[in-house]
């Protein structure tokens, strides 16, 4: 592990943000380098129009305190985090962590600020206080807690496939885990689907198969009606039915997937268009883990058919040309899938060739407009 052993010269703010392109309203908060500590320890106040709070919309994520001021500082700087405001972020924790020492995630909020500004040495010293703090916090704060030493692990190594993939794990089984403690029925279902989903992608078909089970009886606690979550829920409950179905009864889980696409599709909204699309390729990877290629190749069709300009579709096609031997098709395909991923995964810009193992999907544009990024596919029940 390679720290920073001494802090860089400072420059000016006006220096970094004319190094970003214009047209990345985010960019300039990435590029904001060294920033002298006092700074980030002077003390604030609590301030109105942050977004902190406790209403609808407004950040507010209990934490172990008997302080109700080290909350309100700790939520302002959550808001401020959220917002991408890294100064004012890093005041507010620290203005959390004098009124309560032992407020681990002020310490973890300390951490992703401090990667913001591009500082691992003092990421990795503000998770390590925050661990040292663990004890006394609660079963959801520690999850959070070794869920950064994950995230800080991943960043050390950026082409780490593993470690991007450990950390996506960790993601899924802590939202489930969140998910299925929820007082609502509805929540607790997608929380099950979440866990049937993390245990098909490891190849735990009997783990998949009894939280699928654990979801159909909570799905079947959610009141039904046309405005119910049910409705939601339903096609994702159904995906991980059919990619059960499809390992012991092809017939059955190959009609329930094709269904599950169609349903998806239909749906209105760019949302639930970009959700369909990742849909789509899940059933692609779950039916060629399946060696069911005609649907495999089915799917990849109908990504194509839902935007042309996924580079995935192109992608889940060429592995079906390839399987079959079809090498123009083949190579065709991942030509058309490298152009398509140039500026978003530069593994596929080797020698003009497609890598073995499947890129991360995030295309540089959908056909919407808006930028496709790799994600669970799953519902919205706010």
């Amino acid at each position: 592990m390679t720290h920073r052993d001494a802090p860089l010269p400072a420059r000016p703010a006006s220096a970094a943000i004319a190094q970003v392109p214009a047209d990345d309203p985010h960019a300039a908060c990435a590029a904001v380098g060294y920033v002298p500590r006092e700074l980030l320890e002077k003390p604030v106040a609590l301030r109105d129009g942050t977004g902190a709070g406790r209403g609808r919309g407004q950040a507010h994520d209990p934490v172990t305190t008997a302080s109700p001021e080290a909350q309100a500082f700790y939520d302002q700087g959550v808001a401020y985090l959220h917002s991408y405001v890294w100064i004012e972020a890093a005041r507010a924790f620290r203005q959390a962590l004098r009124l309560d020492p032992k407020l681990a995630l002020a310490h973890v909020g300390l951490s992703r600020v401090a990667t913001a500004l591009e500082d691992k040495q003092a990421a990795w010293q503000e998770l390590e206080q925050a661990e040292a703090l663990a004890t006394g916090a609660t079963p959801r704060e520690r999850r959070r807690i070794a869920l950064r030493r994950i995230h800080l692990a991943a960043l050390e190594e950026l082409a780490s496939v593993e470690k991007h993939a450990a950390y996506k794990k960790a993601l899924d089984d802590a939202l489930a885990q969140a998910l299925v403690a929820s007082r609502f029925a509805a929540a607790r279902a997608l929380g099950h689907v979440t866990l049937a989903q993390v245990a098909l992608s490891s190849g735990s078909l009997g783990e998949a198969r009894a939280e699928a089970a654990r979801a159909q009886r909570e799905f079947e606690a959610v009141e039904p009606g046309p405005s119910s979550a049910r409705n939601a829920l339903l096609p994702y409950l159904d995906l991980v039915k059919g990619s059960l179905q499809l390992r012991g009864e092809p017939v059955a889980g190959r009609g329930l997937l094709e269904d599950v696409g169609r349903r998806l599709r239909a749906l209105p909204g760019p949302d639930a268009w970009m959700q369909a699309l990742f849909v789509l390729e899940s059933i692609a990877r779950t039916a060629r883990e399946a060696s069911d290629w005609k649907l495999a190749e089915r799917m990849a069709r109908q990504m194509l058919e839902h935007d042309r300009a996924y580079a995935g579709g192109h992608y889940a096609l060429g592995l079906v040309a390839e399987q079959r031997g079809d090498a123009a098709s083949t190579q065709e395909a991942f030509a058309t899938a490298a152009r398509l991923w140039a500026q978003a995964d530069g593994d596929l810009r080797s020698e003009g060739r497609t890598p073995t193992r499947p890129p991360c999907r995030r295309p540089p544009q959908s056909s919407a407009g808006g930028t496709a990024r790799g994600r669970r596919a799953a519902p919205d029940l706010r």
